[in-house]
């Protein structure tokens, strides 16, 4: 009698669980469409619901406002909405591989490293294609990701959340001098600079191309993989007795990370802390249940991205605001909460 009324109670609970992560999917959709609407209709010149209506039906090339939603304003916040939902889950899946809260591909070097070989790109030739550029920044990130592991594992036997953070930390302010330098010394500095803090501007249909198959592409290594990441949460030991393979899990989960996050810093530049607030936020919402938390942390990161993009291009119009600028403010303050949070228990992370 014991038994069934803690079995009704887990399903009881599981069934609250399903149910509020389809009121937030549905919730953040539909805000998720006011802000496509908002994105296209409002900027350094507003349109009306009329002239989307005229785009949709009848599209006039020679149209300015046309060509001006259509090929500029659409393709950025579509952009905005797929690396959002990108850099959310590389912060879910990197948190769940190195066990550490603090884990986002921005703090632990893995951006910086992507930023580096970019600025190195944009000294040789500032005309570099979205592959080319797309495939350096991936290799950059998994250097950067060698470095970091090299220097937490020299730190000691076992690697600690705190270690795999300073070292992270290390890594990146390396690699963000270098690629001042470069900036520098090359005479882009300028241009340089505003990018890696951030920028959706004149990204076209190719970086969406390469967003839209990069976010298949993880989800298909997640899906594959998707009991390993499960378990993990309850660490390796744990895990693997429960039949997970960790080791192999891990390298999925570095594979997914220096994808996600290759990509997204080609194409709008080092923005950081989205992997970081969102999937602590949707453990509050969801627990650590991983079958949650994967759309919960790609839905909410996509429209948190999306309006930092809106609020970058709009609070000083007609100047722009680095979109990474934006998300600073919002992630500096819950960083440091959760640097708090974790020393009061002594390093361990509190699922």
């Amino acid at each position: 009698m014991q038994y069934k009324k803690k079995y009704m109670k887990k399903t009881d609970r599981a069934i609250d669980l399903r149910k509020r992560l389809y009121r937030l999917i549905f919730a953040l959709g539909i805000l998720i469409c006011v802000l496509i609407t908002a994105s296209l209709l409002m900027g350094l010149k507003n349109y009306s619901l009329k002239t989307l209506w005229e785009i949709a039906v009848a599209y006039d090339p020679m149209n300015q406002a046309h060509q001006i939603i259509y090929t500029v304003r659409l393709p950025r916040v579509i952009g905005a909405l797929l690396t959002g939902c990108i850099l959310g889950i590389c912060g879910l899946i990197m948190q769940s591989i190195s066990n550490n809260p603090l884990g986002d591909p921005s703090l632990l070097g893995v951006s910086g490293g992507a930023s580096l070989v970019i600025a190195i790109c944009y000294a040789i030739s500032m005309n570099i294609g979205s592959v080319q550029r797309s495939i350096t920044a991936m290799a950059g990130a998994a250097l950067a990701m060698l470095f970091v592991s090299l220097l937490s594992s020299k730190m000691g036997r076992r690697t600690d959340p705190l270690k795999l953070m300073l070292a992270g930390t290390a890594v990146s302010n390396f690699f963000g001098s270098l690629s001042l330098i470069i900036g520098i010394r090359s005479r882009t500095s300028r241009s340089l600079s505003f990018w890696i803090a951030g920028s959706l501007a004149g990204i076209n249909a190719t970086d969406i191309l390469f967003l839209a198959v990069s976010l298949l592409g993880i989800l298909l290594i997640i899906l594959l993989y998707r009991k390993d990441f499960a378990l993990m949460v309850l660490g390796d030991e744990l895990s693997t007795g429960l039949g997970a393979n960790v080791d192999r899990a891990r390298k999925a989960g570095l594979l997914v990370v220096v994808i996600g996050t290759g990509i997204s810093v080609s194409v709008i530049g080092n923005v950081g802390f989205v992997g970081l607030c969102i999937p602590h936020i949707a453990r509050l919402l969801f627990g650590s249940r991983f079958s949650y938390l994967l759309p919960a942390v790609a839905v909410m990161s996509a429209f948190l991205l999306g309006a930092a993009d809106f609020m970058a291009r709009s609070v000083s119009a007609p100047l722009e605001i680095p979109v990474g600028a934006i998300t600073a403010l919002i992630g500096a303050p819950f960083f440091l909460y959760l640097a708090k949070t974790q020393k009061k228990h002594g390093g361990e992370i509190a699922q």
